[in-house]
């Protein structure tokens, strides 16, 4: 056990001096904060960017507005969605036939007797 502690507080008095000795060589380096990126900034405040584009999308998921007005989508809040499916079910289309369907059923495919 004194074994192991002696060699944790060689180890840490190790660290430090090289800590010590390379700020004193080089210099404490630059804060984090000045290291900019070179110009152009395309997202200057990446914290308010969040905050948008978390607004936004929070204010598409509760309220009502056209999809595609053209094909009648819209778009619903969410607690409003569930409802809507609790009373009326999940709405489905009609399957629609492939092109393997459409030939495997066909009568000339098929082994026959001639």
């Amino acid at each position: 056990m004194i074994l192991l502690v002696l060699s944790l507080a060689l180890v840490a008095g190790l660290f430090s001096f090289f800590r010590q000795r390379q700020v004193t060589a080089y210099g404490a380096g630059p804060t984090p904060t000045a290291i900019q990126p070179p110009a152009p900034r395309l997202q200057v405040d990446p914290a308010k960017d969040l905050q948008e584009v978390r607004a936004t999308q929070e204010a598409q998921l509760n309220s009502y507005g056209w999809v595609n007005k053209g094909a009648g989508v819209i778009h619903m809040p969410i607690d409003q969605a569930m409802q809507f499916i609790v009373e009326h079910g999940v709405p489905t289309r009609a399957p629609t036939p492939t092109p393997e369907a459409t030939t495997s059923a066909s009568p000339t495919s098929g082994s026959g007797g001639s």
